[in-house]
């Protein structure tokens, strides 16, 4: 066993002579106080500043090569569309499949910056895939 008390609060908060971790408030003790400030001249840091730094990965823009990859979905979409299009024509078997493989795509491009052309994409998918589906079966 060690003679060293037992530290309260944040293990991220600076430890030296200046700063005592006993003598900072914690954000319940302000709250009672009315003053808002500690009682020495450090700081704490909550968890909610290191959540406000990492941030959370389920909101927020994407950038870098994920944002690449949603974009690159949209565009196959797109292309798709041009191809399932003909294939309500020409070909409604294959229609269904390429369809299909364009609502994947346009789900995955609605996450992208822009989301609008993913669900336009999606509903002119879903159009297709029904136009075929009809000619195949129930027509």
């Amino acid at each position: 066993m060690s003679d060293q008390p037992i530290r309260h609060g944040s293990p991220f908060a600076p430890r030296g002579a200046d700063t005592n971790v006993d003598d900072v408030d914690s954000s319940a003790d302000r709250s009672a106080s009315g003053a808002g400030a500690a009682k020495g001249a450090t700081t704490q840091v909550g968890a909610g500043a290191i959540t406000a730094i990492q941030g959370n990965a389920l909101e927020g823009p994407i950038y870098g090569a994920e944002q690449s990859i949603l974009v690159g979905a949209l565009c196959g979409a797109a292309v798709v569309a041009c191809f399932s299009l003909a294939c309500v024509a020409w070909f409604p078997p294959g229609g269904t499949l390429v369809s299909g493989l364009g609502c994947a795509l346009s789900v995955i491009g609605l996450f992208s910056r822009r989301p609008v052309w993913g669900s336009v994409l999606l509903v002119l998918h879903l159009c297709a895939f029904a136009a075929c589906y009809y000619q195949l079966f129930l027509a």
